[in-house]
Parts: structure tokens; C-alpha cells; sequence
């Protein structure tokens, strides 16, 4: 009897872990969303601004869609912010958040672990090194130098790439804590070589401060979109049926051509 009460205890022990597992784990969709009033955005932005307010940033164009969203559905916006974009992806597929956001990058890695929206800005991503450096010629330049990313990046992505056709490229990662300005600063100072940014973020950066330039264009659009969990369809469905109806090809370009107008 002992034996069958002992055996029963750690069953029922098992079944208690496991309830508690899909409870963090089951994300929200559209009805849970609505019914609790908030919409939870998962976000790497920081929660003060760690340089000086530009005309538009492609933070503010993101967080302004979303807030439209929210208004749209009688929700409130509520930003959760993490540390870095590795723990953005792990709490979004715990349920800890019904979408991520911080114009992240469609890639195959990502779209393994949750979906995307449609894309809301098409993007292309470029090196950048400070304006002093002339020594830039090609990409084999880069032989025997440092490219600095965030981790957990598509840009991560693309500098292991780029590290791969052209050996002696060396990949350096970043504090995760550190910004994209950050890291436009250091590369400006010299402390970092070069770099991998969205042509937005160094378009915005460059509106001004001129110490950095892009030196090379790399290959391939880059699609920046919301991440969902997988078992939100209906969120997914009403987000993207929102970014066809806001956010048409023009708006894209303007965006990317003209932050100044875009705000005005």
C-alpha cells in the first residue's frame, strides 16, 4: 500500500508540472486578448530613451502602429521590456507575451519558433564604419578586422555569413544590454571597426549625426514584421489584416525616403 501511495504522489506531482508547463506556455489569441483589455508587447526597447529624440525613429513608427492597433481594439498597450532579443523569442513562446516587437527581421531560424505578420517595412541591411576610416575598398577589407553585432540579431545572422565566404572576417558580439545607437557610437569613436545595421536605423542615426557612414550593401531584402506565437491565428489574422489596410507600399517608401515628412 505504502508503495502504491508513493508511486500515486509522484504522478500526481507530474500532473502538477505539467498543468503549470501549459499554462505558460498557452499564448493568448485575439478573444483572451480582448476580454482582458490589454494587448502584452514583448519589446527590447528600453523602457527611458538612451539618446536624443530624432523627427521619427523607426522605434516610434513601430510603437505608433501598435498603439493605433490597440486603440482600434479597445485595448490597452502594455510594453514588456527584456534584455535581449534571445529572451524576447523564449518568453514569446511561453505565452508571456502576445507579440514581439522590435523591428525584428524575418528569418528561417525565427519562423521555426513563432509566426510572423506581414511585413511592415522592407528593409535592406548595410556595414557601417566610422566616417574617418578610408581604408573600405571591397569586402575584402574586411579580412583580418572585427564586424560588431547585437546578439541574437538577424545582423548576427548576416555577419556569421559574411564570416563564412570570407575567412579572416572576425564577428564580435556586443553587450546584449547595448543599443543599436550605442553601437553606432563606438564605431564612430573607433572602438568598434565596423558594424551590420538596417538601412532605417542608419538613415534615422545619419538625420543628425554624420560620424558614421554605409560603406556596402548587402545582398537580399529584409522584411520587418511582429512575432506571434503559433497558436494565436486570430491575432495574427487581425494584425495583418490591419498592416494591408495602414501600412500600403507608398508608406513604405516615404518611410524609409523621408522620415521628417513621414511625421509631418
Amino acid at each position: 500500500a505504502m508503495k502504491f501511495y508513493l508511486h500515486l504522489g509522484k504522478f500526481l506531482l507530474a500532473l502538477v508540472f505539467l498543468a503549470q508547463f501549459f499554462l505558460i506556455a498557452a499564448a493568448r489569441d485575439l478573444t483572451e486578448v480582448k476580454s482582458s483589455g490589454v494587448l502584452r508587447v514583448l519589446t527590447v526597447y528600453p523602457e527611458e530613451p538612451t539618446s536624443l529624440p530624432r523627427d521619427m525613429s523607426p522605434e516610434d513608427y513601430e510603437l505608433s502602429l501598435l498603439s493605433a492597433f490597440a486603440e482600434e481594439n479597445d485595448v490597452a498597450l502594455e510594453l514588456r521590456h527584456v534584455r535581449s532579443f534571445d529572451e524576447l523569442c523564449e518568453k514569446l513562446q511561453k505565452g508571456e507575451g502576445d507579440l514581439a516587437a522590435s523591428l525584428l527581421t524575418i528569418t528561417p531560424e525565427r519562423s521555426k519558433r513563432f509566426d510572423f505578420t506581414l511585413p511592415f517595412i522592407s528593409n535592406v541591411e548595410k556595414i557601417v564604419t566610422a566616417t574617418g576610416n578610408d581604408s573600405f575598398k571591397g569586402l575584402d577589407s574586411l579580412v583580418g578586422h572585427s564586424v560588431f553585432v547585437q546578439p541574437g540579431t538577424s545582423y548576427q545572422r548576416s555577419a556569421e555569413l559574411l564570416a563564412k565566404d570570407m575567412k579572416g572576417v572576425k564577428v564580435k558580439l556586443a553587450p546584449a544590454s547595448v543599443e543599436q545607437d550605442e553601437i553606432f557610437n563606438k564605431v564612430a569613436s573607433g572602438e568598434y571597426e565596423y558594424s551590420i545595421a538596417d538601412e532605417v536605423y542608419i538613415k534615422c542615426f545619419l538625420s543628425d549625426n554624420d560620424s558614421i557612414k554605409d560603406v556596402y550593401k548587402l545582398p537580399g531584402k529584409k522584411d520587418i514584421a511582429w512575432g506571434v506565437a503559433k497558436s494565436s491565428p486570430q491575432l495574427k489574422q487581425a494584425l495583418d489584416d490591419y498592416i494591408k489596410r495602414v501600412v500600403p507600399s507608398y508608406q513604405l517608401r516615404a518611410y524609409k525616403e523621408d522620415l521628417p515628412a513621414l511625421k509631418k
